[in-house]
C-alpha cells in the first residue's frame, strides 16, 4: 500500500485524475480489512468489559 502511494506521488507524467482514481481504489480495497480489524478490536474490548453480556456484543453490519 505504501509503495503504491509512493509511486503515485512520484509519477508526475500521468494524468492527475487517473492517479487520484487509482489511489481512491487502493484505499477502498483496504477499507473492509480496516473495518474488520476495528470490529474485532471493538468486540474484544466489549467482551473484556466487566458485566458485558451477549447483547452488548452483537455484530453491526
Amino acid at each position: 500500500m505504501a509503495d503504491l502511494l509512493a509511486n503515485w506521488a512520484m509519477d508526475t507524467r500521468r494524468n492527475k485524475q487517473l492517479c487520484l482514481t487509482e489511489a481512491t481504489l487502493a484505499l477502498e480495497s483496504w477499507s473492509p480489512l480496516v473495518a474488520k480489524a476495528g470490529g474485532d478490536i471493538g468486540y474484544w474490548m466489549l467482551s473484556n468489559m466487566e458485566g458485558a453480556n451477549e447483547q452488548d456484543m452483537v455484530d453491526v453490519p
